[in-house]
């Protein structure tokens, strides 16, 4: 059943162009493997998908049934976030520094995409 979704998460945006490479990051790397524990992670992560964009993320908060409206938002993150979630990230892509994550919240009607918020300082309310 369709109902409003918020969440707060870490965020980092793929460079995924194609839907062949959206269905190869989905079919190979989330579904063969216990992504967790394969890559000896501290955290969840989840592949979670805008309306343009594809995203890797740590959820911090989700919650289903809160009327919120459609909105998102992004930061950058502090010191002690940094600290605590880029370990994580660097085991999956080592590559990324502290400038590639964000810290977003946003929130939607999940028989839709979610906002693409990444981006700070743009501020999305549908």
């Amino acid at each position: 059943m369709s109902d409003y979704v918020s969440k707060k998460a870490i965020r980092y945006k793929l460079d995924v162009k194609t839907e062949k490479e959206r269905d190869y990051i989905w079919d190979k790397i989330f579904n063969e493997y216990n992504f967790k524990n394969y890559y000896n992670l501290k955290h969840d992560m989840e592949y979670e998908s805008g309306y343009d964009d594809f995203y890797l993320d740590i959820p911090i908060k989700k919650t289903y049934g809160t009327i919120c409206g459609d909105f998102g938002n992004s930061r950058k993150l502090t010191d002690e976030e940094v600290q605590e979630y880029l370990e994580d990230f660097k085991k999956v892509i080592p590559t990324i520094t502290k400038e590639d994550l964000r810290y977003v919240f946003y929130c939607y009607y999940n028989g839709t995409d979610s906002p693409d918020c990444y981006n700070v300082g743009e501020w999305i309310n549908d």
